[in-house]
């Protein structure tokens, strides 16, 4: 019976006298009494929480009748080192089934963060540097995520009551899941530490080369040593007894023969288990990474052919109904032109049904029979004024010809679009995308075709073309092209862009490009006419009939070469002002030294 200090008072004031015995006696049986007290309230809190945690974790009854020998095989399956932590939690069958090779391949396999840390442990139980970490520690240090000191870890939370986080996950100093905070408080670094004698030495643990324990670590929940085997008291008492470098090396190794003598042979057994699983989870890394990778490839497909044949299953309805409302249609085939693709969309060849009936079977399931048959009827119309303006059908290009070149009301340069559509194009190129596709139906609406195949011109280069062969109509011509070439280039490399060697603007519309064409056609025979004129002067004939050899004696660069290097734009300045003799005088010096004007002195022949 506890007495209280009340009663205690009144007895000692009634007897008068202070019995001390008694007292200490008292003070004993109270502190017994609330020790007990405390670890009552503590293991009713433990089964509190324990009851807790089984009642938010129930174990499925199916893994309660799993056969014990089936567990090693499903375990071996896994290739998460976290799931068999949160595995080995459930039940105690599930801990004894989990071995170190389980630990160490599932750790290799995962690759990422846990494969690091298992190296960076594998590398110290290699060297022999570090107490051997039991299967659950070394689980515990793959999975850890911060401070394994608890509430005396130096970076412990006061507020919510948690310790540091580890700042680099891959890390596990002294092999310990410790934040580097604690780091400094369990380790001494001293620069001259590391000389020559300890640091070849790597059964000598240590993290960023110069820091290494200080105090022998034991953990908490087992109480196993963990850690450095190598404190650094023992290589600091090694210093300070030698000088010499050979003694303090007999000296480490007389303190690793003691250490080592207390390592038991469960533990050496151990070492040669992990060391064993790690390295031959190394050779098979990258083979059961592709295994991986395929098997996520093969799943990744049969979902994909899976997903597209049902939506091919959908869509194959609607194709059917266009294909019944085109039937009879004199371009059927082009209308329908396409192919299924891998997604299980089906792929439209030609522009006109892309826009027109492509949707429908994107999205098949708003396609409405009505909606339908304004897409066929919109592919119909489309066609047929392809049709009409003779840019598709058999008899294309023919047809397209005998439409438009024999008519009088055609300009040159109209004529100059539908010859070079004539000889470039094919039926198939103006069913094709443009940037530019309303517009070109809109012009072929209006009859207008020479505008509508302006549109159909896909580049600069294309614009180009058409001008070089209208002036030049003679394809074998080459320095007449080079010549055309030229003078469109200088009507539009101002404000332009590079395109197959050539910096050039675009004309966007049919006027700019119609302006252009005209100005330089009329500069194109201008130039014509001044570089025959040119050369039926009686110097310039008097010349090219010269005979005297050039300075180079195996030159092949002629007179007329150089000459012929206006076709070039060389010199053409000289020419269009009519300085005929500046110019002949820099031919003259072009056919003596070709090289100064970075021109062959043996030019190809074509």
């Amino acid at each position: 019976m506890v007495t209280t200090t009340r009663a205690r008072k009144r007895r000692i004031d009634g007897d008068g006298n202070d019995d001390r015995d008694i007292e200490d006696e008292e003070y004993q049986q109270l502190a017994l009494a609330l020790v007990e007290a405390e670890e009552r309230r503590k293991q009713t809190a433990k089964k509190r929480r324990k009851d807790k945690w089984t009642r938010n974790h129930p174990v499925d009854p199916f893994v309660e009748m799993l056969p014990f020998a089936l567990l090693p095989k499903i375990f071996s399956y896994l290739d998460s080192v976290n799931l068999v932590y949160k595995l080995s939690l459930l039940s105690k069958s599930f801990r004894q089934a989990i071995t170190p090779e389980l630990v160490v391949q599932t750790a290799v396999f995962q690759g990422g963060n846990p494969k690091q840390v298992i190296e960076r442990i594998m590398k110290s139980v290699k060297d022999k540097s570090v107490y051997i970490p039991s299967i659950f520690r070394l689980l515990r240090l793959v999975n850890a995520t911060m401070c394994e000191r608890g509430e005396e870890c130096c970076g412990y939370d006061l507020v919510n009551r948690k310790p540091s986080r580890l700042e680099k996950p891959t890390h596990r100093p002294f092999t310990l899941s410790i934040c580097l905070t604690c780091v400094e408080d369990v380790s001494a670094q001293r620069i001259r530490l590391y000389s020559s004698w300890s640091r070849k030495n790597n059964r000598i643990e240590s993290y960023d080369c110069t820091k290494l324990l200080s105090s022998p670590q034991v953990e908490h929940s087992t109480g196993d040593d963990v850690g450095s085997l190598v404190l650094f008291k023992h290589v600091k008492q090694i210093e300070k007894t030698h000088h010499e470098e050979e003694k303090r090396k007999a000296l480490l190794e007389d303190r690793l023969v003691q250490l080592d003598q207390n390592i038991t042979q469960e533990e050496r057994n151990l070492s040669q288990v992990y060391v064993t699983a790690f390295d031959t989870a190394m050779a098979q890394y990258d083979a059961h990474q592709k295994r991986k990778r395929d098997v996520l490839i093969a799943i990744q497909q049969a979902k994909d052919s899976k997903r597209a044949s049902r939506k091919r299953d959908m869509s194959q309805p609607v194709y059917n109904k266009i294909e019944e409302l085109l039937e009879g249609f004199k371009y059927k085939e082009i209308a329908l032109a396409g192919e299924w693709n891998s997604a299980g969309f089906f792929i439209f060849e030609h522009e006109p049904s892309k826009l027109a009936i492509g949707p429908l079977l994107s999205a098949p399931s708003g396609a409405t029979l009505n909606k339908i048959a304004t897409g066929v009827e919109t592919v119909r119309e489309t066609i047929m004024l392809f049709d009409a303006n003779g840019l598709i059908g058999e008899d294309f290009p023919n047809r397209l010809g005998d439409m438009y070149l024999n008519r009088s009301d055609l300009r040159k340069h109209q004529k100059a679009l539908i010859t070079y559509c004539i000889s470039n194009r094919t039926a198939k190129n103006f069913l094709g995308w443009f940037h530019q596709y309303e517009i070109i139906l809109g012009h072929l609406r209006l009859g207008s075709t020479p505008k509508a195949l302006f549109y159909t011109l896909d580049s600069a280069n294309s614009k180009r073309e058409v001008f070089v062969c209208s002036v030049v109509s003679n394809s074998s011509n080459e320095k007449g092209k080079n010549l055309a070439g030229k003078v469109w280039d200088s009507r539009n490399s101002q404000q332009g862009f590079y395109e197959r060697g050539h910096y050039m603007s675009h004309p966007k519309t049919f006027d700019a490009w119609r302006t252009t064409f005209n100005e330089c056609q009329k500069e194109y025979r201008s130039i014509h006419g001044l570089i025959k004129e040119y050369k039926k002067l009686p110097e310039t004939v008097v010349w090219l009939k010269e005979t005297t050899p050039p300075t180079n004696q195996n030159q092949t660069f002629s007179r007329m070469n150089a000459i012929d290097t206006l076709h070039d734009f060389r010199c053409i300045r000289w020419l269009k002002d009519r300085r005929f003799e500046t110019l002949r005088n820099t031919h003259k010096d072009m056919f003596r030294r070709p090289e100064n004007y970075g021109l062959a002195a043996r030019p190809e022949r074509h």
